[in-house]
């Protein structure tokens, strides 16, 4: 297929739209041309501990901290992650990430593509509303991207990750199948006498 899609913006208002083709100039560089991606690819498990935030558009969202503007941190989101079991075309998919102030105004903003983000610990710099970097204010987060295995292969993805573990399991499960009533017999040491 052979071809090219254009579309028109309105680069006199900093809406969402505008946001997102920035994001997508650069996802390359500020060139302008970006591939479509392939049909066939593999999804991915997509994880995100949020260490500082405001608020989070979605399913996770936190409580206004009140009085903290200089660093907050929630407890409550260190230990849970905001998980997406499937992401299935990383290359188009973005996460949107919007600091708002308690009277619902945006603050700050910014949208990264999943498939150019990467494992580890990052902070993720903040936007204005012109799509410009919003000071020194940040968001730090861990992030885990890997390969989406369906619940039924699970086990067999775990094996493949720690073989150690799986070598050990699968003697645990070799003797219980050798004894499945648990009832050793123990050998009669027999004395002969000559």
């Amino acid at each position: 297929m052979v071809g090219i899609q254009m579309m028109a913006l309105n680069f006199q208002t900093n809406g969402i739209e505008m946001q997102m083709n920035t994001t997508m100039f650069e996802e390359n560089g500020l060139c302008g041309y970006v591939l479509k991606p392939h049909i066939l690819h593999n999804p991915v498990l997509f994880q995100l501990y949020l260490t500082v935030s405001q608020q989070l558009k979605g399913r996770l969202k936190t409580k206004v901290v009140a009085n903290n503007g200089i660093n907050p941190v929630y407890a409550s989101l260190k230990d849970e992650p905001f998980v997406i079991e499937k992401v299935r075309f990383p290359e188009r998919s973005v996460v949107y990430f919007r600091l708002m102030s308690d009277r619902g105004e945006q603050l700050a903003h910014r949208l990264l593509p999943v498939h150019q983000m990467t494992n580890g610990y990052r902070h993720i710099i903040l936007r204005n509303a012109a799509n410009r970097p919003a000071g020194p204010a940040s968001l730090f987060v861990h992030i885990n991207i890997g390969f989406y295995a369906p619940p039924a292969h699970k086990a067999l993805q775990d094996a493949f990750a720690q073989p150690l573990k799986a070598v050990i399991k699968q003697e645990e499960m070799k003797l219980n199948f050798a004894d499945p009533l648990n009832c050793k017999i123990e050998e009669e040491e027999v004395e002969t006498d000559e």
